[in-house]
């Protein structure tokens, strides 16, 4: 009986202190993100990206975006995944490394956030995030 009342207690506690953590800033949202796993996850990183990308008039703060692309690599591991945080009408330009059995694709992100993906691809295999990557820097 009492381990059944700790479990409720704190599921409710979680509960309602969830609106309290709630926030529309991108530093609050990568907050939560961090600690979301799956498609709620994906849906907090994307509405990151959607701020940023409002937010047109400052540029992003460098520190902000190094981030955000913690948070990528760690919440998506797919091509399929990576679309779903951006969204698929996002431009984006693909470039292929091609090596003996296996290639490595470079998704360059330009417009809402600069950030390249990369995608290490062995034959037969699905492709598997390597990582992700401020433009500027290697």
């Amino acid at each position: 009986m009492r381990y059944w009342f700790i479990l409720v207690f704190v599921l409710w506690l979680d509960g309602s202190a969830r609106p309290q953590e709630t926030g529309s800033g991108p530093d609050q949202l990568l907050g939560l993100a961090g600690k979301a796993r799956g498609k709620e996850a994906h849906s907090l990183l994307n509405q990151v990206i959607r701020a940023l990308a409002d937010e047109k008039k400052s540029r992003p703060q460098d520190a902000l975006l190094r981030r955000l692309a913690r948070e990528i690599e760690r919440s998506a591991q797919s091509p399929k995944e990576i679309q779903a945080i951006f969204g698929k009408k996002i431009p984006r330009t693909v470039a292929r490394q091609i090596y003996f059995r296996r290639y490595r694709e470079l998704w360059t992100f330009e417009q809402p956030v600069p950030l390249i993906v990369v995608f290490d691809c062995i034959k037969g295999n699905e492709p598997k995030l390597s990582t992700v990557y401020l433009s500027g820097e290697n």
